[in-house]
């Protein structure tokens, strides 16, 4: 399961980083910052509001809950006390 934690925080920083770029290209150094420091909602807001960025905010929202389910156990097994 360590492979699927993993292939979450690829697709995380992938998605990251090129949305981080796009929204720097459209929008400026303030859209750029904003997505960096709070990536899912103001992720959102850029794209809803340039109307452009979806594939990169999905690809990042994808590897964020990836990442959100396996670290709560609602992705492989859950967590057990020893």
């Amino acid at each position: 399961m360590n492979s699927l934690l993993l292939l979450g925080w690829a697709l995380f920083v992938i998605g990251l980083v090129w949305l981080v770029f796009k929204s720097y290209k459209l929008g400026g150094i303030l859209w750029a910052i904003l997505v960096f420091l709070v990536t899912v909602p103001a992720g959102l807001l850029f794209c809803i509001k340039k109307k452009d960025g979806w594939i990169p905010f999905v690809i990042c929202l994808t590897g964020w809950l990836i990442i959100v389910g396996f670290s709560f156990g609602f992705i492989g097994k859950p967590a057990t006390m020893p």
